[in-house]
């Protein structure tokens, strides 16, 4: 097991292969948002380096220590421009109301990247998908919350 820790005043984000990882599950304990992975490869990779160093790895815990101030915990749902009203279409949730939804049996989820701004604001990327509710015209999710750190569990 390795556990590396974002101070949010890094650059290099070790989130390794996390990208296009399906998220497996999602909670909120407290202030801990924690979001696990199953860690599935692909053939495309070509960063050797990242492969040799997360091979191994079967599953990625990823956890969040969020703002205390629920009013810097949001979550925006995006939808993509080619959808068929041809109209960007979005709505800010609440960071417990995204949890609730992303654990509904008709929804997936999967992480594109995360982003550090002004050393304490985090952005994290995430697609989105459901076919069925009033959520279903969207298709990406920003997850918005100021931390002082991200773990990223590696086992």
């Amino acid at each position: 097991m390795i556990n590396e820790i974002l101070k949010t005043i890094d650059v290099n984000i070790p989130d390794g292969i996390l990208q296009d990882q399906g998220l497996k599950s999602i909670s909120l304990e407290g202030r801990t948002l924690k979001m696990e992975f199953d860690i599935k490869w692909f053939r495309d990779y070509d960063d050797i380096e990242q492969l040799q160093k997360y091979k191994g790895f079967k599953k990625c815990t990823v956890e969040l220590l969020v703002s205390e101030d629920e009013e810097d915990n949001e979550v925006l749902l995006e939808s993509s421009v080619r959808h068929k009203s041809n109209r960007y279409h979005g709505i800010v949730l609440a960071l417990d109301e995204f949890v609730r939804i992303a654990n509904a049996d008709n929804v997936t989820v999967g992480y594109c990247g995360t982003m550090v701004l002004y050393s304490c604001y985090a952005q994290m990327e995430l697609t989105f998908y459901t076919n069925k509710g009033r959520y279903k015209k969207y298709s990406s999710a920003e997850l918005h919350t100021v931390t002082d750190e991200i773990k990223y569990i590696w086992e």
